[in-house]
């Protein structure tokens, strides 16, 4: 609780996590209390805001925000969102959750099965929106919560910031319009990198959509996971380094208001985005510089561009890996002799599932009117939708410098509804005012960033008038961190000599041998102890043209692995959106290269002992190489051996990680992990991914 949640009481894996782990924490209170042990009173505000905190970044159309690796468009009408309500005012009677609960229990959805038949709520199961009632709730709720109905309230969701959970909103028309910028902690192994991603949703139409995640097994995860799937900027064709965004400005006076956040997007570069939001506009400005001259990539919209027909087929340059996105786009198409502003008619990027009354809220249309100086290259091409959502046309636009400015201006009006269209738009990359909206009154607004702030002057029927918008409100917010350093390499010991191998010595007889036990175990879900410890040598070798990898390893039963007689493809995973396989007894082997960042591997692999003394192994890097896999098994453990290509590996002094899992016969999911770079700790939601923060440095022989 205290690490994991940070002071506005968020998780800090985001929304699809959150109450994923709030679950658990509210477990542990629960446990706690009837020790009679109460949570010190900074905890337990923590605690009880994380009842509550996920509502206030709630979508026009009842859903969450698909923000990192969450699932897309959850609907907050299902059961297990009533019942943490429940939990939530039975706790600390806060009347937001009453309201929720009045808006929950209101029956405008539709009837239909809640699905609480087929979950216990303790696995993430997401089913449409549904109407509900205190009957659908579970035995938590019957036990925790009181005898009397929640009273009716009512509460709508407003602007606000968390500045280390990276949200900050600005709403808009009694809610049904939602502007974010996106940009706080990283998010840890689930976050994604999209920091300066904007975010613009009207009712239920997603405009600038965050698609979130799919399954973790498919293809398209990297994608998912790129820069290029979301509205942020990304430098050399690459998706952006990992980092945090720090908090500039927020300010929100209700017919003005603004955000700005800036970051370190690739090493040296650095990347500043404001987004002032007026009633029917939004105006966006995106700065950045640069040590050295590079090309700075914007996904401005999905749509149509106006009055541009002459496009030709052309390849857009990438930086080659599989999580930058660019292999998943088709039909890409360069503009020919762009003009310097370009008027795109968007479409909705996505679709919303959520099935609630209250999404209805009118159709909206939109358009968006950019420029990124006379020298900028425009792109479409067809990219994936959000996860269950058909493919779509998407502009890009290209800014090659040390510096630059891309300025654009969003306009939209609802068909029955009082606000108006801007009638004239003009946008600036080189200089001031950067832009300027005329609106169907006859009102013209002149913006610019000014040394307080924001400025906007006003002419309305001859009368002048101004608006000056300030920086961060400190009653609202909490201190925003400092923009993570440019990179953090992975500490590495001294070199350790790969010995030759020896074709005269069994493998488990000869090389570098190390010892895995108690010192290097991870606890996933039990700890180490009575009839749970694993252990295993570990033997290095190599010849002119492998790196050979063995292990021998006692677990005390036979090596436990779904499909084990296939050795071409793992099987699905039921219980999450991992890969299958991190839930065997298996190996998942890391090399990079001294001086690397911290989490990039050139080679990677998750390998499973399978059947006729064979392995199934998966690249956990993209396109990246499979070493030739051999096991055996007997009735207290297995072992394996892996033949790394040397051609395929870095040269010079490599680091090296290694990860066991360890599952027994009667368990669905691992038990635990020994770690070869130092165990302690709990690893539950770890996946394949792996962060050393020290590794083994190894040289091979020449």
């Amino acid at each position: 609780m205290r690490e994991g949640l940070l002071d506005d009481g968020t998780w800090f894996e985001g929304e699809n996590y959150h109450q994923f782990a709030h679950r658990g924490l509210w477990y542990g209170v629960q446990f706690m209390r009837t020790h009679g042990v109460e949570l010190p009173p900074a905890l337990q505000a923590k605690y009880t805001a994380g009842f509550v905190t996920p509502f206030a970044a709630l979508l026009p159309d009842e859903t969450l925000p698909s923000r990192r690796d969450s699932q897309y468009a959850v609907s907050i009408r299902q059961w297990r969102w009533a019942e943490w309500c429940e939990l939530g005012y039975a706790e600390s009677g806060v009347r937001r959750l009453a309201a929720m609960l009045s808006r929950l229990y209101d029956g405008r959805a539709p009837q239909g099965d809640t699905g609480r038949a087929r979950s216990t709520a303790d696995a993430e199961r997401n089913t449409p929106a549904v109407a509900l009632s205190r009957a659908d709730c579970s035995w938590r709720a019957l036990l925790m919560a009181g005898a009397q109905p929640v009273p009716g309230e009512s509460w709508q969701p407003q602007s606000l910031v968390q500045p280390r959970q990276g949200l900050a909103i600005i709403r808009r028309d009694s809610s049904r319009v939602y502007v974010a910028l996106e940009g706080g902690v990283s998010g840890g192994g689930h976050g994604h990198p999209d920091r300066l991603s904007l975010t613009l949703q009207t009712a239920a139409q997603r405009w600038l959509d965050d698609p979130g995640t799919g399954s973790y097994v498919e293809r398209t995860l990297h994608w998912y996971r790129s820069t290029l799937a979301h509205h942020a900027p990304l430098v050399n064709g690459a998706s952006q380094s990992t980092g945090e965004a720090e908090l500039l400005a927020f300010e929100d006076r209700g017919g003005a208001g603004w955000i700005s956040k800036k970051a370190e997007i690739a090493p040296g570069v650095r990347a500043t985005r404001s987004v002032v939001v007026c009633d029917g506009y939004l105006v966006d400005l995106l700065e950045w510089h640069a040590d050295e001259a590079v090309t700075l990539t914007l996904p401005v919209a999905t749509g149509r561009v106006e009055h541009a027909s002459n496009w030709r087929p052309a390849t857009i340059r990438s930086a080659g890996t599989l999580e930058d996105g660019f292999e998943f786009l088709d039909q890409t198409e360069e503009m020919i002799e762009p003009p310097q502003v370009v008027t795109v008619t968007a479409a909705p990027s996505g679709s919303h599932a959520s099935g609630a009354p209250h999404s209805a809220g009118g159709r909206y249309a939109m358009y968006a009117t950019y420029t990124a100086g006379t020298d900028a290259r425009w792109w479409r091409a067809v990219a994936p939708g959000a996860p269950g959502c058909e493919r779509s046309n998407r502009i890009m636009v290209d800014v090659h410098g040390t510096s630059g400015r891309i300025v654009g201006v969003w306009s939209w009006t609802q068909a029955t509804g009082s606000q108006q269209p801007a009638t004239q738009v003009t946008v600036n990359a080189a200089g001031t005012p950067v832009a300027s909206v005329t609106t169907s009154d006859g009102t013209t607004a002149w913006h610019e960033p000014a040394p307080h702030g924001w400025h906007i002057a006003l002419l309305a029927r001859h009368s002048r008038s101004s608006i000056d918008l300030e920086g961060v409100l400190s009653s609202q917010v909490e201190s925003a961190p400092e923009v993570a350093a440019r990179s953090t390499p992975v500490r590495t010991r001294m070199p350790l000599h790969v010995p030759e191998h020896d074709a005269a010595q069994p493998l488990h007889a000869q090389g570098l041998q190390l010892t895995l036990g108690a010192e290097h175990y991870v606890q996933t879900e039990d700890a180490w102890n009575g009839d749970n410890t694993p252990q295993a040598q570990l033997s290095l070798c190599a010849t002119a043209n492998e790196l050979l990898v063995h292990l021998e390893v006692l677990t005390g039963h036979r090596s436990t692995v779904d499909g084990h007689d296939n050795p071409d493809r793992m099987p699905d995973n039921p219980l999450d959106n991992e890969r299958a396989d991190i839930n065997a007894d298996g190996v998942q082997c890391y090399i990079g290269a001294q001086g690397d960042d911290l989490g990039v591997w050139r080679a990677a692999v998750l390998a499973v002992p399978i059947s006729g003394g064979r392995g199934r192994g998966t690249s956990l890097v993209p396109e990246g190489p499979v070493p030739a896999l051999s096991s055996d098994g007997h009735a207290n453990g297995w072992s394996m051996t892996l033949r790394w290509p040397r051609a395929a590996l870095p040269t010079g002094p490599l680091v090296f990680d290694l990860i066991i899992n360890e599952r027994p016969p009667e368990r669905e999911r691992r038990r635990g992990q020994l770690v070869l770079s130092g165990g302690g700790g709990f690893g539950y939601l770890r996946g394949d991914r792996h962060t050393p923060r020290t590794a083994l440095a190894l040289r091979l022989p020449d």
